[in-house]
């Protein structure tokens, strides 16, 4: 079986549909179904089948500096930059974590 992407990146999509799905649903009170349906007619969910990067692999610099200032990446260099990249994705991910849902800015929801 040929996949539309690698395997590296199969995790990282099944993550972000599952969180997406959750915040939908469980935050902001979202009829799954009907959430579902809007997914599939959006073309989002045709995008992370043919495996486009921008939906499976990651996220945006801007999305990175609207979540984290310049000022704050620059305060964590000393105590980042020789650490492992996991370590400095983690931090990256919390920041992500604390900013808006894009599903609620988006007003899909």
């Amino acid at each position: 079986m040929t996949n539309a992407y690698d395997a590296i990146y199969l995790n990282k999509a099944t993550r972000t549909v599952g969180n997406m799905l959750h915040d939908a649903v469980l935050e902001y009170g979202y009829d799954g179904e009907e959430f579902l349906r809007i997914f599939l007619q959006s073309g989002v969910a045709e995008q992370i089948e043919n495996g486009n990067p921008k939906y499976v692999a990651g996220r945006s610099f801007r999305d990175i500096l609207e979540a984290i200032s310049y000022e704050e990446l620059l305060g964590r260099y000393d105590t980042l930059h020789e650490a492992d990249v996991q370590k400095a994705l983690d931090v990256l991910d919390a920041h992500m974590e604390q900013s808006e849902s894009r599903l609620k800015n988006n007003h899909i929801i």
